[in-house]
């Protein structure tokens, strides 16, 4: 029951924070693109665990690839504040300049994220 109501909560995070982006979609980066696909996927993952639905395809590796782009963006984002990644890599440097009320914003997101993360590596050690 909980689970249900964390997913439709996270849903509605998430969706609010893609009408956000997309208003400014002129100004995405790549590194916005990966970062907004990869939290639709652990969604997708979190839906399938939560609702019982059947698996179409390996979900370890997608769950691996997932695990590891969010630590690297969550990395980057909250410990470097020059924006590490996107100095290597000039393509991941978000161009969104978020302002403060969006950065409590993206806090909260990553918070609530969490559970999300749970429940696909329940989703993949499930037997």
């Amino acid at each position: 029951m909980w689970w249900k109501i964390y997913f439709w909560i996270y849903l509605a995070i998430l969706a609010f924070g893609i009408v956000g982006i997309v208003s400014q979609i002129s100004k995405l980066s790549l590194g916005d693109w990966v970062s907004t696909i990869n939290n639709v996927v652990l969604l997708f993952g979190s839906y399938v665990y939560i609702f019982n639905k059947q698996n179409f395809f390996s979900w370890k590796n997608i769950f691996l690839v997932n695990l590891i782009l969010f630590a690297i963006f969550m990395v980057d984002y909250f410990l470097f504040s020059e924006n590490l990644l996107g100095s290597i890599l000039p393509s991941l440097k978000s161009n969104l300049g978020l302002g403060q009320g969006e950065i409590i914003f993206a806090v909260f997101a990553v918070i609530a994220s969490l559970p999300t993360i749970y429940a696909n590596f329940k989703l993949v050690t499930k037997k």
